[in-house]
């Protein structure tokens, strides 16, 4: 009897252990709206999370990185979203064009496209109760850096926007691709003499690739007759992504951070294998002094990843890499998986922006 009183018991913590690391992921909202928005002939499907407290309440836009991300970034986001809401910040987000509850396709957009989509989707704001319409921010994780400038650079209704974060962006589509390649070879052990002769290769290729209209059967015959060097991705695009890769490999932030009018936080990861952090700061850095604009703040986080978790437990450039301890790392860790001091700073500075913005207006 004492045996099987003691498994119980051993099983009963179990479960309450069990609950407290569900506890961690799940969102902490006091009302949560799910509504649609039309874009360019698609139904976008759509989440508004309000905190606890009377409103109205700013409100932070989430602008997605690369791949087929829902509104949450599959459990990605709760932590940032829950520090937000904690601090009286609403969140917006939604799924991507083809995932989730939204119709239409992410790969045939363009930066611009996502803009302008991310307009229509803060414009649907005006028809949900309970948010500060005069204090709506934008947070763009990587690839939506590029977006971010689409909406600084004049994107119809940019002047909605009333703050900006960027989360681990790069500055030129072109670069940030010949340095996950140096990464990614890095890792997989190759010499610096292989690394520069692929590289070479690739920005050559790059070049070719952006300065000509090829179809998808001139690419891949192109590709055939390309005689890689070693270390060098052979494996083709599907014609999918090939298009959307085309469509965007002209993209760079610099003309839309030279339009930025309001402020500005950029955060990013020491220990980032997908964008080089060191030319993205002093990129966003050298185009506010250009354009004399001082209402910004750049930090970096050290032992911080591509995603500003913790280095030491998540150093993968993929998702598809993560292995299943880092997967119950994560679970475990919830809000702690982040970098020291990520959170903490997010929701300080914007929670401070946001106040400053809404005293402005009110002046």
């Amino acid at each position: 009897m004492k045996v099987v009183a003691g498994l119980l018991f051993v099983c009963a913590l179990a479960a309450v252990a069990t609950l407290g690391v569900l506890d961690q992921h799940s969102l902490n909202y006091a009302q949560r709206t799910d509504f649609t928005f039309d874009y360019d002939g698609e139904q976008l499907g759509a989440t508004l999370l309000t905190p606890e407290g009377k409103g109205p309440f700013p409100v932070l836009v989430f602008l997605h990185g690369d791949g087929p991300v829902d509104r949450f970034a599959n459990g990605g986001y709760v932590g940032i979203m829950n520090q937000l809401l904690e601090r009286g910040v609403a969140c917006l987000s939604w799924d991507k064009q083809g995932v989730g509850e939204s119709s239409g396709d992410w790969l045939a957009q363009s930066m611009l496209d996502r803009a302008q989509e991310a307009q229509a989707g803060m414009a649907a704001l005006q028809r949900q109760s309970g948010v500060d319409v005069g204090a709506v921010g934008v947070i763009a994780f990587s690839q939506g850096g590029w977006v971010l400038s689409e909406l600084a650079g004049g994107a119809k209704g940019a002047s909605n926007v009333d703050f900006m974060v960027a989360v681990g962006v790069a500055v030129n589509w072109r670069r940030q691709s010949l340095y996950l390649q140096r990464e990614r070879m890095l890792s997989a052990g190759y010499s610096e003499e292989q690394i520069g002769t692929a590289l070479a290769f690739s920005e050559k290729s790059d070049r070719y690739l952006a300065q000509n209209n090829l179809s998808y059967d001139q690419y891949l015959a192109w590709l055939r007759d390309s005689a890689a060097p070693a270390g060098v991705l052979t494996e083709p695009m599907s014609p999918e992504r090939y298009r959307f890769v085309m469509r965007n490999i002209q993209a760079d932030m610099t003309a839309g951070l030279a339009q930025v009018k309001v402020p500005f936080l950029g955060l990013f990861g020491e220990k980032d294998r997908n964008v080089d952090v060191h030319e993205s700061m002093q990129a966003i850095d050298g185009a506010f002094q250009s354009s004399n604009w001082r209402d910004y703040r750049l930090k970096l986080f050290p032992d911080a990843t591509h995603s500003l978790l913790k280095a030491k437990y998540f150093d993968f450039q993929t998702p598809e890499e993560w292995t299943l301890s880092a997967e119950a790392m994560f679970l475990i860790l919830g809000p702690d998986a982040f970098a020291e001091g990520f959170l903490d700073s997010l929701g300080d500075w914007v929670i401070a922006t946001s106040k400053g913005v809404e005293k402005k207006a009110i002046n």
